[in-house]
């Protein structure tokens, strides 16, 4: 007796999630259209114009929402809630109060981060709230976390300020502030 091995069932593509991924093609499509309308995408100096993020992000939303549907088209995908039952009774409630508190946590950091930004400036706000997410509520040890809010100081100033020129909001660190004292 030979053993058949077990038959697979094919998936068929679910059109809710294409649906999704649809809409997201249609934002990076938007997005890049718009920037190559409305915007120039270099400057006369050759240097980076305003359209040219926008296009970037608009076509790689494009080409990611392309490969979605793809893989849906193709094989599926499958993630844990994505649209199956899930037994959770044998959850640990702590665990799930746990993550519950992690999530207002974030959320409330935030939201007083974002109010934070037009007083004390965008790239301080946020080193800030990199350490302390990453120390109260990611529980990492104060001197990585540390770390890693300097890092992110560091590569948003040279990725927005020195490279792109943007003018990013900068509170009372800006030297205007300081200069009509």
């Amino acid at each position: 007796m030979t053993a058949t091995p077990p038959t697979t069932t094919a998936r068929a593509p679910r059109r809710t999630v294409l649906i999704a991924y649809g809409v997201l093609i249609a934002i990076g499509a938007a997005f890049a259209v718009g920037a190559a309308v409305s915007y120039p995408l270099l400057l006369e100096n050759s240097q980076v114009g305003p359209g040219l993020m926008p296009l970037v992000a608009g076509s790689a939303l494009v080409l990611v929402g392309l490969l979605l549907v793809r893989q849906e088209l193709t094989t599926g995908s499958v993630l844990e809630g994505d649209g199956a039952a899930v037994d959770t009774s044998g959850e640990d409630i702590a665990k799930r109060r746990r993550t519950h508190r992690k999530l207002l946590s974030v959320m409330g950091l935030t939201v007083v981060a974002a109010a934070l930004i037009p007083v004390l400036g965008l790239l301080p706000v946020m080193s800030m709230l990199v350490f302390v997410l990453s120390v109260f509520v990611e529980r990492r040890p104060w001197w990585q976390a540390l770390l890693v809010a300097i890092a992110a100081f560091v590569v948003a100033y040279v990725i927005f300020v020195a490279v792109l020129m943007t003018p990013l909001p900068f509170g009372i660190f800006n030297p205007d502030v300081w200069s009509r004292l």
